[in-house]
């Protein structure tokens, strides 16, 4: 499920919830992806960084690189037109 969590300048930032309603990265998503997701977490937490929202930001972070490198669905319709 898709939540929307934030708007910033007329984009609407969708981060994926799990069940116990915490940032995850999406299925499909490449191992590349999933290590960066994981290291910039663990990075927020040691340095005390977006308390609380570690997972959201990192995911954040992760969905938009995977968007301008045309990984996701939505990149991929965009290249087709």
């Amino acid at each position: 499920m898709f939540v929307c969590v934030a708007h910033r300048e007329s984009w609407a930032w969708m981060v994926n919830v799990n069940e116990k309603g915490n940032g995850a990265m999406p299925r499909g998503s490449s191992p590349k992806r999933e290590h960066e997701y994981e290291e910039l977490k663990e990075e927020f937490k040691d340095e005390g960084r977006y308390k609380g929202r570690e997972e959201e930001v990192a995911a954040r972070i992760v969905n938009k690189q995977r968007s301008e490198h045309g990984e996701t669905k939505d990149a991929k319709a965009r290249t087709k037109h």
